[in-house]
């Protein structure tokens, strides 16, 4: 642990660097948090969301301090890595504890209904587009696969709903036509970047 870090709530959070153990509460009924170790190249502080081995899954998580020290360090498995989302102030986790002592429930009951959606902290999942193979293949050709590749020549990588509705049949065709090798699926961000702000762009006349 090193000095503090600025906080989501503007208040001094500790910092867990490489090799150290962090409590990490989990969106489960569980009434302690278990002990992670923080891995090489990543520095947390409380209330950073993560994610980390449970068994066979993979969870999201909070930081919640510095670890127990009950697990030795055979046993001890690292964090996978940091979520990209604002850590959970320090407000909301003493929220946490507070409706877990009062209700009598687990924590990490309580935490689950705070995170209601887990799914939310997860980066999204890439989409599949279809652009025309390349070199395209001997293939069966029918006016509707004729159709889906002059669609998506016309154009950057489509998924296969938008070019079906380009070339006026069903999505079928255009996955049907994917298998055999005529289209390449290439994956595409589930939310495209922003175009850079043009700078240099006039602003509006304002009156005085």
């Amino acid at each position: 642990m090193t000095k503090d870090r600025q906080s989501a709530d503007g208040q001094n959070a500790p910092v867990f660097q490489p090799g150290t153990r962090v409590a990490v509460r989990l969106p489960l009924p569980l009434t302690d948090a278990y002990d992670y170790r923080v891995p090489a190249g990543l520095t947390l502080a409380a209330g950073d969301f993560v994610r980390v081995p449970l068994g066979p899954r993979r969870m999201a998580g909070v930081v919640w301090g510095p670890g127990t020290g009950d697990v030795p360090d055979a046993k001890m498995k690292e964090i996978l890595g940091r979520l990209d989302a604002p850590p959970m102030t320090a407000e909301a986790m003493a929220f946490v504890d507070w409706v877990a002592e009062y209700t009598l429930n687990p924590p990490g009951a309580v935490l689950r209904m705070a995170l209601s959606v887990p799914e939310a902290l997860e980066p999204p999942k890439p989409l599949t587009a279809y652009r025309p193979a390349d070199p395209r293949p001997e293939i069966k050709m029918t006016p509707a696969r004729s159709r889906v590749l002059d669609a998506a020549a016309d154009g950057p990588p489509r998924q296969a709903a938008e070019l079906a509705r380009a070339a006026g049949v069903t999505p079928a065709v255009v996955t049907g036509l994917a298998k055999v090798g005529g289209l390449t699926a290439c994956p595409i961000p589930a939310f495209p970047p922003p175009p850079a702000p043009d700078l240099d762009r006039p602003g509006p006349d304002l009156s005085a």
